[in-house]
């Protein structure tokens, strides 16, 4: 088996908050919002990036999947099959689909 790099990006406001109801908690202060996901697309691009249905659910549609990476979804429901990711049913198939 080949070994693999994985890492985990995530964003945690100061009470260790990381979102709430789709959003991210610093979603509407641009001063932070814009640099924060500037990084993350300079960190993630061109690798696949696996992203729980809820996270890909709360995505603005114009940035689904997302670009220049291989977008792969865990989600325990079997009829979640949009044809723009690749969807994985646990986190060992969505790292083999990595």
């Amino acid at each position: 088996m080949t070994r693999q790099e994985i890492i985990i990006i995530a964003a945690v406001a100061i009470n260790r908050t990381i979102g709430k109801d789709g959003r991210l908690p610093w979603q509407d202060i641009a001063e932070i919002r814009h640099p924060d996901m500037q990084r993350f697309r300079e960190l993630t691009i061109p690798h696949p990036v696996i992203m729980g249905r809820k996270t890909y659910d709360s995505l603005p549609n114009k940035y689904k999947p997302l670009p220049q990476r291989q977008n792969i979804v865990l989600s325990k429901d079997a009829a979640f099959l949009p044809s723009e990711v690749l969807v994985a049913h646990s986190l060992e198939e969505a790292l083999e689909k990595a």
